[in-house]
This record gives structure tokens, sequence and C-alpha cells, in this order.
């Protein structure tokens, strides 16, 4: 597949939030999507789905990123907006939910050592080594261990329950041990072997030993923070813990939000014109609000220098922030947290920080939008994976936006044309 008909089928993805098996449907039977593709009648051309998903997801986020340069420019003509005239933005922050459950050392445990006990399965399996045969037995022994330690009212009245857990997990963890340094010896014995099969198999060890270590990494993390917290009584600092295993990036965000105490994923921030064309986007990997709007700005007047009005929400505040903002901007409609001084006050009395004050509520309406494109909940698990998505994910909602100016524009066209006929 060609860049142009795979970024065509990457946006469509996103912005009716389906499946590649969907997608794949709409590829080979729907016209007038064939011909956005450059397919004409005789064409008939079909694509696999696994041929759309491996080049959708070959998209890099920095080309997606460029192309929505290119978008807001297109946009911004048709929003009428003329060159060199002043963009007012608004900027605000969103957690994108990963697919997790809810986190507890304890439940992350046994996440850990399910997976470890497979793959160490696996491993011995394929490279036929002993001492796994009886991997289900183990695992469903874990498992009932787990099981009466999760269904403890309190982990710390189940002290018995939580050590005969941990004294399984370390059972498991010396046997996956071993087979690891086994498995190293045996690559160290290949490494004077030459053909495809050696190297291929001397390949499979290198990834068995890493994906083995990484697991028990994370059982020695659990097993220690389950030993601090229930057996000697120790809070847990929140930047030493992991919330999924799976998607290690995850974050625990608490904004205080009503209904909604807790929420689990990335935080993304965006800057959105009063166009309606998001601008730009950050990734929170880490962090707060405030550590990247700067940044965020500068990213967005690289390719909008015409951007001299931004709002924020009260969580970006802090007062080196600001100071740097204006420095940027013209206007940093920052509210102050707390009390105001009278140069404060003088601040926020001027007309264009009030009006972009009052018009900052319109930044909810992208986000909504975003939701839409499906940044509701993201499903994929690498980093590079959900860099794609969120980069996909706002082209789509660009495209969207000059759609509904594209259709505004030919309804005032056929009402213009029905006037001039009833005349």
């Amino acid at each position: 597949m060609d860049l142009w008909r795979t970024f065509v089928l990457a946006g469509l993805k996103q912005a009716i939030n389906c499946d590649y098996d969907r997608l794949a449907l709409l590829a080979n039977q729907l016209k007038i999507l064939r011909q956005m593709m450059g397919h004409g009648d005789g064409d008939e051309t079909t694509y696999n789905r696994q041929t759309i998903q491996d080049n959708v997801r070959a998209l890099s986020s920095t080309l997606l990123d460029a192309a929505n340069q290119l978008l807001v420019k297109l946009g911004h003509k048709k929003a009428g907006h003329k060159e060199g005239e002043k963009l007012v933005g608004r900027c605000d922050s969103k957690v994108v939910k990963t697919p997790v459950h809810y986190p507890t050392d304890v439940s992350m445990l046994w996440d850990t050592m399910r997976c470890l006990i497979r793959t160490c399965a696996a491993s011995a399996k394929a490279f036929q080594l002993p001492g796994w045969r009886q991997h289900r037995y183990h695992s469903k022994k874990v498992y009932k261990a787990f099981s009466k330690v999760r269904t403890a009212r309190q982990y710390w009245r189940n002290r018995k329950g939580v050590k005969a857990y941990l004294r399984l997990c370390h059972t498991v963890d010396t046997r996956a041990r071993k087979l690891g340094t086994t498995l190293a010896i045996m690559e160290a014995a290949m490494v004077e072997e030459d053909g495809q099969a050696a190297i291929a198999r001397r390949n499979a060890m290198r990834e068995a030993q890493k994906e083995i270590a990484t697991y028990l990494d994370y059982l020695a993390l659990f097993t220690s923070q389950i030993e601090r917290r229930i057996l000697q009584g120790e809070t847990i600092p929140q930047q030493e813990k992991v919330f999924s295993i799976f998607r290690p990036y995850t974050r625990w965000i608490s904004k205080g939000k009503a209904g909604t105490p807790v929420e689990l994923g990335v935080p993304v921030a965006i800057i959105e014109d009063w166009h309606q064309f998001v601008l730009g986007h950050v990734i929170l990997w880490e962090g707060s609000d405030g550590d990247i709007a700067e940044e965020l700005v500068i990213q967005v007047q690289k390719h909008v220098p015409e951007l001299r009005i931004t709002s924020f929400d009260r969580g970006f505040y802090s007062h080196n922030l600001r100071t740097r903002l204006d420095q940027l901007l013209d206007v940093t409609a920052m509210p102050k947290t707390g009390n105001m001084t009278k140069a404060e006050r003088t601040r926020q009395s001027v007309a264009e920080f009030k009006e972009a004050r009052r018009r900052h509520p319109g930044v909810e309406s992208a986000m909504n939008n975003l939701n839409q494109r499906g940044l509701e909940r993201v499903r994929v698990v690498s980093k590079e994976d959900f860099e794609r998505v969120v980069g996909t994910a706002v082209v789509a909602a660009n495209i969207q936006r000059i759609g509904v100016l594209e259709r505004a524009r030919d309804r005032k066209r056929e009402k213009r044309r029905r006037q001039w006929l009833a005349a």
C-alpha cells in the first residue's frame, strides 16, 4: 500500500472509531472510499485485514504531526482566517484511558506470576528443557493462594494467607531464574555455530531470557511492596508504584472531578483555536499540566506563529510558568489561584483576557470530539502505538472540522441558488 491510501484508511479508522475488520470491509466494498484512495471503477484491487493493520501501524507520529499542520493551514483558509491575523487558542488536558483493571499490588503480582509461568513453560517446551511439565498445576496453586488473599476484607488481617502467597511466588521465582540461567548457558554454547537456524535459535533464546527477566523484575518489585505495605505497615510512595505490567506507562490521575476520583491512563494536552482546529498536542508521560504548557505553546508557534493569545485552566497556574508564557504570548489568560494582588486584578481586567476566559469552556467540545475519534479509551500496548493513535485522532478531528465547514459552504451556495431561482 502506498502512503496516501494508508493515510486515508488510518484517518477513516479514527474518524468512525472502528476496528480493522470493518475498515477492511469498507476499503474493499465502499465505492466512494475507493475513489478517495485512487481506485477507478474497473480496479478490482482488494486489501487484506492484516495488510491494512500492518501499514496503518507503520505510520509515525512525526508524519502525522506534519499532516496535521497542513490540515490546520487548509482549515484556516476554509474558515476565512487571514494570513497574519491574530489567532486565539485555548489549552486543556484530558486523560486518555488505558484498558487496565484496578491496580493493587496483590493482583499485579498475580498478573506477573501467570505471565511468568506461561512464558517459562513455553520456553522450556521450545528448547526441550525439563522442570515445567506441571506448569498448569503450579498456576492453579498460585491462583488459589491469590484468591484467598484477595477475598479477605482487609489484607493485613490475613497475614498467614499473604505469607503463603509470597512463599509460592518465591518458589516459582527460583525455578524461573534457574531456567533463565540454563538458557544463557545454552546460548553461550551456540556462539560458534553458523547458519540461519542457529542464529534464529539464539535470537529466540535471547528473547525468552529478556521476557523472563522482565517478569522477574516485576515479581521482585511487587513482593517487596506487599511485604512492606501489609507485613511491615509501611506506606508505599506513589512514584514507586506500577499500575500495569502490560502497559507500564499507565498513570494514576486524580484531578478531583465529581464522580471521577481516579482515572487510569495517560494525560494528553491540546491547544484548540476558536476556529475549532486542534493546533497541537503533547502526551504527558510524566509530570503535570504546568510542566508542558510552555513546550506545547512553543511547538504550536513553530507552524502557527499567529497564535498570540491562549487561555488555560487554573490547574496550569504557576507564577514562573505565567512569566515565561508572557514572553511568548501577547495575552496569557491563565487565572491565578488563591488571593489576587492589585496588579493581578488589573491584568485580568483586560478585555482580551476576559473574552479568552469566557470562551475557554469551548475546549471541552474538542475533548468530546477527540473521544468520538477513539481517545476515550486506547487499547494499544506500546508507547509508539499510543502516540500514533493520539496523532491520528487529532488528524481525524481536524478533517471532520474541515468537512463541517465544507458542508456549511455548500448549504449557503444551495440557498443562494434557490433564492436566485425563486426571484
